[in-house]
């Protein structure tokens, strides 16, 4: 008959109190005919699958910038994944066609890309999408967040007279 191995327990590549990055059980296989006996070694690498989604470490964020604000960065956003050999968290802006962007994959900073005039331009509220990747060995893991940023007004335009309008 052939012999098997069995797996007793778990195997949790992404176990936190382990020391080292390779999972590998190595064993003495023995078998006996009662007379004779024969060992062999068996070495067992445990691959790694990537089966948690990063999480932000907050969520629903909220941002309240004037607009006068200059270009930069208005919030920065972090993330981990319990994943060990995902690789770096990649963030990237969802929503479109608004004034504000990435400032790299990496970093997590949402940035102004440029002032805002309420008075030329609205809303007076963006609601951001993020999403973040890790950068799994066979498949990739996302997660999304919304980053709201409301603008105030500032009194940046000196009043007029409308020569048109009746005055009395």
């Amino acid at each position: 008959t052939s012999p098997t191995v069995v797996v007793a327990k778990t195997l949790d590549f992404d176990d936190a109190n382990r020391k080292t990055f390779d999972l590998v059980y190595k064993m003495v296989l023995s078998v006996t005919d009662g007379e004779h006996v024969t060992n062999t070694t068996v070495e067992v690498n445990v691959t790694d699958i990537n089966e948690y989604d990063p999480v932000f470490d907050k969520t629903d964020i909220a941002v309240n910038i004037k607009e006068d604000t200059s270009p930069g960065t208005v919030a920065t956003l972090s993330a981990s994944d319990k994943d060990r050999n995902t690789g770096a968290l990649t963030f990237k802006l969802l929503t479109k066609n608004v004034p504000f962007a990435m400032k790299d994959a990496t970093s997590g900073e949402v940035v102004l890309k440029n002032k805002i005039d309420l008075e030329a331009q609205k809303p007076a509220k963006y609601t951001l999408e993020v999403e973040v990747s890790d950068k799994g060995v066979f498949s990739t893991r996302t997660s999304k967040t919304t980053v709201t940023v409301t603008v105030a007004d500032v009194n940046d335009n000196q009043p007029k007279f409308d020569k048109n309008a009746p005055y009395s």
